[in-house]
């Protein structure tokens, strides 16, 4: 009996802390609470300052609460935002989300695709990393008149600058997680025998990811920047023409309640990035990320 016991199987040991998934039900929301009291703080104090006291004149400066009124109106389904600016704010929300998306996908599949390609090929890395570094560093807003007149009025000159915008990150930040990539994990897998496409796939892309991740949330950043002064400048639908027009007739409430609505829809395009991190990198400790 007492050898019996001897060999009982003892219970596997915990993993340690940088394998172990994160429990994500026993973390405190302290940060999402401190975030939320400090939004409450700066809209209470600009409501005194400025809806008590009238700190800056109501012509430059809306209190919260009239900016709040004109959002609740803006959002009624068939609401003139401004009188003969056609459409209501769905029409505006329509076309500058179709713009970022379709812009926006072509740049993630293409950044991530020529990311690869200069990470992984020495040729591609000498002659065509500089070109793209060159576009990087040039602000494509100048180019924004010549695109009309390479892609005609609507919406492919805004689309082409908000692609080539997003592209740019994605890509470099990609070839910059390839050619980081261990080169002891790649002889290892050479060693036990994975082909050049079998290292690529279990190798180099799961090391990748992050940089991946990080390059997309730069692009969506951009990307809606690029999109909203490409609007501003041209544009008969979309927030830039919304905020174009209130800054023109003096609406400064139009223009602050469609800088919300802009804020939310990039907050969360950047969130839908970080949910799909979660998944891809669950087994990651918190402070790596």
């Amino acid at each position: 009996m007492a050898d019996a016991e001897a060999v009982q199987p003892t219970a596997a040991p915990d993993p340690p802390p940088a394998t172990r998934p994160i429990e994500r039900g026993r973390q405190l929301p302290w940060a999402q609470i401190a975030v939320t009291l400090e939004i409450v703080f700066i809209i209470v104090v600009w409501q005194f300052l400025q809806g008590n006291l009238e700190i800056v004149n109501k012509i430059f400066l809306p209190a919260p609460s009239e900016i709040g009124e004109t959002l609740v109106a803006m959002l009624q389904p068939g609401f003139e935002v401004v009188r003969n600016t056609p459409g209501d704010v769905y029409t505006h929300i329509g076309a500058s989300v179709y713009r970022f998306v379709t812009a926006f996908t072509m740049a993630a599949v293409g950044g991530i695709a020529l990311g690869l390609l200069i990470g992984g090929w020495f040729p591609a890395q000498k002659l065509i990393a500089p070109f793209v570094w060159a576009l990087y560093a040039m602000p494509l807003i100048a180019i924004r008149p010549m695109t009309t007149w390479w892609f005609g009025f609507g919406d492919n000159p805004i689309i082409f600058l908000v692609f080539l915008a997003a592209l740019l990150p994605i890509t470099l930040n990609t070839a910059a997680g390839v050619s980081t990539v261990d080169p002891v994990l790649k002889k290892t897998a050479k060693v036990f025998g994975a082909s050049k496409l079998q290292t690529y796939r279990n190798v180099v892309l799961p090391s990748t990811v992050p940089f991946i991740l990080t390059g997309l949330r730069l692009g969506i950043i951009i990307g809606w920047i690029i999109l909203l002064i490409s609007e501003f400048l041209g544009a008969s639908r979309g927030f830039g023409q919304l905020l174009a027009v209130g800054q023109s007739r003096f609406k400064p409430d139009i223009v602050f309640a469609t800088i919300v609505i802009i804020v939310i829809l990039s907050v969360s395009s950047v969130r839908i990035v970080g949910i799909f991190e979660d998944r891809v990198s669950s087994w990651r400790p918190q402070n790596d990320r």
